[in-house]
């Protein structure tokens, strides 16, 4: 007994002048790096068999080359694997040594708290939910062994040791096979495979190792007799509660120092959040009172919030608060009223959920089913502390996107009639019905509706891909169009070309620029030779004779990039004399002819009735003039083109082009990328609520399309900037709806409590 008591003595006075680890729990990190490396090496035995095996069973080759390509990955990828995991469960004892190590609970606090929400990959998410299965199967299957172990290790070392930095708990190993996994770039299927067989091999021998983890430590003479005083607690509890007819639950980390150390700052088993809001929201000038001096306890109030589910989902419509109705109805009773802690944690919901019902980001009918979510979610919050602490809790983020696909539905909707929607009325159907739901359901709740919401999701994106390519096209032709116009025009405008040439220009050539002009991207020469042709034709118009060689040249040119774009050939022979003879005309033909000054317009007066189009050739008559020689003034080119050409009025509203949008209007402009939702407040309801698809740039044309990929709009910048700027066009924030209003409910509360 000396020899235990002097072992405790001696780690005491350890933790005050700096670590060194001791003799026990160096053995026992050297046999459990022995028994984890020997089944994570049982892990990459079976890895070949299981990808083989799917491969297999695979249903489409490309399947079958994903599942091949990760056990080729893995096996190039295993020594690193194994190494790295070795290497973090050694950390992991190493840490020990540290008096402020709290392990994975520290990262969740900076990277989960609501003033730093992330965004979180539903890839990401997946592999999350697996490796959060695989630790709570553990810690419930082996919670009796894990407790022994965590208090024997944490009278040895100078950290304060918990479930979370335990370094034979499953969080940590976990953790250390999360990192260890981090640069293997396989696909999410893949690696939920290959998690799978982890749990089978590796986290199938947590609980042996607990064990053999206990008895070792014991034989150091570590805690020897913890087991039989944990027994006889078990008894005294057991008797107790048959005496005064209630029962105490089991908790996990009871008889753990470290815990007892947080006892004041963990008030009562609340979130840190609350804790922390305690002091804010249980004050006399936000509505709570102590008078009645007694509380209702925490079972009562989850039974009572479950007899109000039915009352409370028949009244959807109600704008009556959670709060207003529990107090309400503990009145009625004439018990006891809310404890400050639970005052302070359905006041935070009540507020929560009226703000988000005041953001009008959500349609009536979906506000209607998320009302209808606040008693569940109330009573999971009571069972469940950590909710508001941990950002990647399941129901926080089945409330997220529960939210974030509900922003896309029109004021009008027909909950019923879409898939998504009879998704959500029957996940707040469940959540109404169940007395307790587990994270395990919520988990599984989750994956569903993701699983759904992709789908759909997939869906509208495709058509959003052909409504983009449209628009695209349709710019594209349109942008050639102007280009066209515009390199004519510089040519020509204002100045004196025989009526030849200009048919040319308008009804021939300009249709070899426009496909010129469509190929630019993998052939941009073609658009500098068509340029170039173009200019030595309008300057032989200068001339006085042209030698033979130029002109067989030119007109072999001409020809051939005219049959190119697959020209009518009657047309193009008669073209090709009538430019043949110009080019020879007599010296006596080189009188100066009379000029018209006006616009020319040989297709109107010359050829009634003519119409070419290159995707549906016909066979056409012209005429090019009886006069072809002879000379006019050109106003402005009227080419014909293929495709359909955007007027200006098209592009732009009347008024628009004069108009400049102030820098706030841009600035909210340039934030406005694909996927953001926004309303249009001079439409009709089944049109406000549009989704940018993209941006087709140049010239920067914003395309709308509904949650079904369906166009609905189509704005130039300008236009757009204007209409944020008039506040006809309001920019929506669809992501994290929930973990954004609880971020600025947190914030009123704290400025408000400051003001007073």
């Amino acid at each position: 007994m000396m020899n235990e008591r002097l072992k405790l003595v001696e780690a005491e006075k350890m933790k005050g002048r700096g670590f060194e680890m001791p003799e026990s729990l160096r053995q026992l990190r050297d046999h459990a790096k022995v028994v984890l490396d020997q089944r994570l090496a049982e892990v990459f035995d079976h890895v070949d068999d299981t990808f083989f095996d799917l491969a297999d069973r695979a249903a489409s080759n490309g399947e079958q080359a994903t599942y091949f390509d990760a056990m080729r990955l893995i096996r190039l990828q295993r020594k690193s694997i194994e190494h790295k995991f070795s290497q973090a469960i050694d950390n992991s004892f190493q840490r020990l040594g540290n008096r402020g190590y709290r392990g994975a609970s520290q990262r969740a606090v900076a990277t989960e708290s609501p003033a730093g929400l992330t965004l979180v990959e539903n890839e990401d998410l997946e592999e999350m939910i697996a490796m959060d299965s695989m630790v709570s199967k553990v810690a419930k299957r082996h919670k009796y062994d894990l407790r022994l172990l965590v208090m024997r290790i944490n009278s040895i070392v100078p950290s304060d040791v918990t479930a979370i930095n335990n370094p034979l708990g499953p969080e940590i190993i976990c953790e250390s096979l999360r990192q260890t996994l981090l640069e293997l770039e396989i696909d999410i299927r893949s690696k939920l495979v290959l998690l799978k067989l982890i749990d089978r091999h590796v986290m199938d021998a947590v609980g042996p190792l607990l064990i053999e983890g206990n008895r070792l430590l014991r034989k150091f003479g570590v805690l020897p007799e913890l087991e039989k005083q944990q027994a006889k607690k078990a008894i005294n509890s057991s008797q107790s509660a048959q005496a005064g007819g209630t029962a105490k639950k089991p908790d996990y980390h009871e008889g753990n120092p470290a815990f007892a150390k947080q006892g004041a700052e963990r008030a009562g088993g609340h979130s840190q959040l609350i804790s922390q809001l305690q002091e804010f929201l249980g004050q006399p000038d936000y509505g709570y009172s102590s008078a009645s001096g007694a509380s209702i306890s925490q079972d009562q109030l989850v039974s009572l919030v479950s007899g109000l589910q039915r009352e409370w989902g028949e009244n959807s419509h109600s704008e009556e608060g959670l709060l207003g109705l529990i107090e309400e109805r503990l009145q009625q009773q004439g018990g006891p009223g809310l404890g400050r802690q639970d005052y302070s944690v359905v006041s935070l919901l009540d507020q929560l959920f009226s703000r988000m019902r005041s953001e009008n980001h959500i349609s009536g009918g979906f506000s209607r089913e998320l009302r209808k979510l606040e008693l569940p979610l109330l009573r999971i919050v009571l069972q469940d502390p950590s909710f508001f602490d941990k950002e990647k809790h399941p129901a926080r983020r089945l409330i997220n996107e529960i939210t974030q696909v509900a922003i896309g539905f029109p004021e009008d909707v027909d909950i019923n009639s879409d898939p998504v929607g009879r998704a959500i009325s029957e996940i707040a159907q469940k959540l109404s019905a169940e007395e307790t739901m587990g994270t395990e359901d919520l988990k599984q709740l989750l994956l569903d509706f993701i699983q759904l919401t992709e789908k759909e999701r997939r869906k509208a994106l495709m058509m959003e891909q052909r409504v983009i390519e449209k628009a695209a096209a349709s710019e594209k032709v349109n942008q050639a169009h102007q280009l066209v116009d515009k390199t004519l025009n510089e040519r020509m405008q204002d100045k004196s070309f025989p009526r030849l040439l200009v048919h040319f220009a308008e009804k021939a050539w300009c249709r070899v620029m426009f496909m010129a002009c469509l190929r630019t991207e993998s052939s941009p020469e073609q658009w500098e030779t068509a340029v170039e042709i173009l200019d030595r034709v309008l300057a032989h118009a200068d001339d006085g004779e042209v030698s033979d060689d130029d002109v067989k040249s030119l007109l072999a040119t001409i020809q051939e990039h005219l049959e190119d774009i697959a020209y009518e050939s009657y047309d193009l022979g008669r073209l090709i004399i009538r430019l043949e003879e110009y080019f020879y005309r007599n010296k006596a033909e080189n009188e100066k002819p009379e000029e018209r000054v006006g616009q020319a317009e040989p297709t109107a007066q010359d050829s009634p009735g003519q119409t070419e189009d290159l995707a549906e050739p016909k066979v056409q008559t012209v005429v090019v003039s009886n006069k072809p020689h002879e000379t006019v003034v050109i106003r402005k080119i009227k080419t014909e083109m293929p495709g359909h050409r955007k007027l200006e009025e098209d592009a732009v509203t009347e008024g628009d082009e004069v108009a400049n949008p102030d820098e706030e209007s841009l600035k909210a402009l340039n934030s406005l990328c694909r996927g953001a939702w926004v309303d249009f407040l001079d439409q009709t309801s089944s049109n406000k609520r549009c989704k940018v698809a993209g941006v087709i740039s140049p010239p920067g044309i914003y395309i709308f399309v509904n949650r079904q990929g369906t166009k609905v709009a189509e704005m130039n910048r300008n236009r757009t900037a204007i209409s944020i700027q008039n506040k006809n066009l309001v920019v929506l924030d669809n992501s994290h709806l929930f973990d954004n209003t609880l971020e600025r409910v947190i914030k009123d509360i704290r400025t408000s409590r400051q003001a007073h």
